[in-house]
C-alpha cells in the first residue's frame, strides 16, 4: 500500500471535493524526465534549478572534453533524476504549502481513488445526495403478452403440460 497526502486548498473544509492527493512513492515518469515532471506540476522553482543544473553539467562536460568528466556529468545528471523521483511528492507538498494548503490527513490505499473514498467516508465530506444528479431514466418498453407456457417449445421440462 501506498501512503496518500491529502491536501485541500486555503479557505475550505477539510471536506472539500477539490483536495490534492499526493502519492508517496518513486514515480517513474519523474525518474525518466524529472524536468517535464516537475513542470507537469507546476513545480516552476524547482524545474529551473534543475534546468540550470543540467545546462551547467553540460557545459562543464562540453568544455572539458575529458571522458572522466563526462562519466562523472552522467553520473550526477542519474542522481538528479533519482532524486526529483524519490523526493518528487515532498516538493509538491513543499510547494502546495508554500501556496497556502493545509494537510487533511494521510491514507494508506492501493490507488488515489481508494485513498479519496477512505477520504470522505472518515471526513464525512464528498458529493451530497442533492447534488448528484439523478440518473437518466429509461423509456419504458412495452412488455410482451404472456403466453401460455404450454404452448411453446421449450428444452428440458419447462414447456411440460403438468408444470414439472
Amino acid at each position: 500500500m501506498t501512503s496518500h497526502v491529502v491536501m485541500v486548498p486555503p479557505g475550505t473544509r477539510n471536506t472539500a471535493l477539490d483536495a490534492e492527493f499526493v502519492r508517496d512513492r518513486f514515480s517513474v515518469l519523474a525518474f525518466a524526465f524529472p524536468l517535464f515532471w516537475l513542470a507537469w506540476y507546476r513545480l516552476w522553482i524547482e524545474a529551473l534549478v534543475l534546468l540550470a543544473a543540467s545546462v551547467a553539467i553540460a557545459l562543464a562536460a562540453a568544455k572539458s572534453g575529458s571522458p572522466a568528466i563526462s562519466v562523472f556529468a552522467t553520473a550526477v545528471s542519474f542522481l538528479i533524476s533519482v532524486y526529483v523521483s524519490l523526493e518528487g511528492p515532498g516538493l509538491r507538498l513543499a510547494a502546495l504549502r508554500r501556496r497556502g494548503w493545509t494537510d487533511a490527513g494521510i491514507f494508506d490505499a492501493a490507488t488515489v481513488e481508494d485513498a479519496a473514498i477512505r477520504f470522505y467516508a472518515e471526513t464525512g465530506g464528498g458529493p451530497k445526495m442533492a447534488d448528484v444528479p439523478a440518473p437518466p431514466r429509461k423509456a419504458m418498453q412495452p412488455v410482451p403478452a404472456v403466453r401460455n407456457p404450454s404452448d411453446t417449445l421449450a428444452l428440458g421440462m419447462l414447456g411440460m403440460p403438468d408444470g414439472r
